[in-house]
C-alpha cells in the first residue's frame, strides 16, 4: 500500500473506513454517543457583543495547539525529517538506511491519533453516530485537493480555506454549501493540479 501513489492510500483509506464502520456496528451496535453535557458546562463569554460557546473557544485554541506541535514534530524532530525524506524519495531513504515500512506506520498511528483528536473534539458539540465520519472525509478530501498532497501547510491553509467557505455558505447559501466547496476544488484543480502547496 505505501509503495502505491497518495491518491491510492486515499481511495484504500475510504474503504477501510467503510469496513471499520460495519465492524463497529456489529460489535456495538449503531446507537448513538453524546457528550453535550461538557458543551453546556463551559457556558458562554461575550464577544465584541456577540455571545460565543466557551467550548469552541477550546476547540479554536487546542487545533492551534495541535498544529503547532504537528509542526514542530515534522520539522524540528529526527522523525520529521525521516518522514519527509521517505515521503518525498522512498528509494533514496531506504538507501539511506531509513526502515520506510516502520515510518509509514509510525506516520499511519500519528494520523490516527490526530484523527481520534479531531473526534473526541467534535463529540461535545455533534452527537456521534456512525457514518459521521463519511462527511468529515469529504471535507478532508477537499482540503487535500485545494491545500496539495504532501504538505503540511497547504492541509492548514486548505481547511482554513473549507472552514471559512463552509461557514459563509452555511449563512448565505445551505441548500448549495457542499457544491460551493466541490467548485472551488474543481477551479483549483483545473488551475494548479497539485493544489496550492502540493509538490509537482
Amino acid at each position: 500500500m505505501y509503495k502505491r501513489p497518495e491518491e491510492y492510500q486515499l481511495l484504500i483509506t475510504f474503504g477501510l473506513l467503510l469496513i471499520l464502520e460495519d465492524v463497529m456496528r456489529l460489535l456495538w451496535g449503531s446507537h448513538p454517543i453524546s457528550a453535550t453535557e461538557l458543551w453546556s458546562s463551559l457556558r458562554s463569554s461575550t464577544i465584541l457583543g456577540s455571545m460565543y460557546p466557551n467550548y469552541n473557544l477550546l476547540v479554536i485554541v487546542a487545533g492551534l495547539v495541535a498544529a503547532v506541535l504537528l509542526w514542530a514534530f515534522i520539522y524540528r524532530t529526527k522523525f520529521g525529517v525521516m518522514l519527509r525524506a521517505t515521503s518525498q524519495d522512498m528509494r533514496m531513504a531506504s538507501a539511506l538506511g531509513v526502515n520506510v515500512k516502520r515510518v509509514y506506520v509510525q506516520a499511519f498511528a500519528l494520523g490516527c491519533f490526530m484523527a481520534g483528536l479531531g473526534g473526541a473534539l467534535i463529540v461535545p458539540i455533534q452527537t456521534a453516530v456512525l457514518g459521521m465520519g463519511i462527511d468529515a472525509l469529504i471535507l478532508a478530501f477537499v482540503v487535500v485537493v485545494v491545500g496539495g498532497l504532501g504538505s503540511l501547510e497547504g492541509a492548514l491553509i486548505g481547511a482554513l480555506i473549507v472552514g471559512f467557505v463552509r461557514t459563509i455558505g452555511i449563512m448565505f447559501f445551505p441548500e448549495i454549501e457542499l457544491a460551493i466547496l466541490y467548485l472551488i476544488a474543481a477551479i483549483v484543480l483545473l488551475i494548479k493540479p497539485t493544489g496550492l502547496f502540493g509538490r509537482a
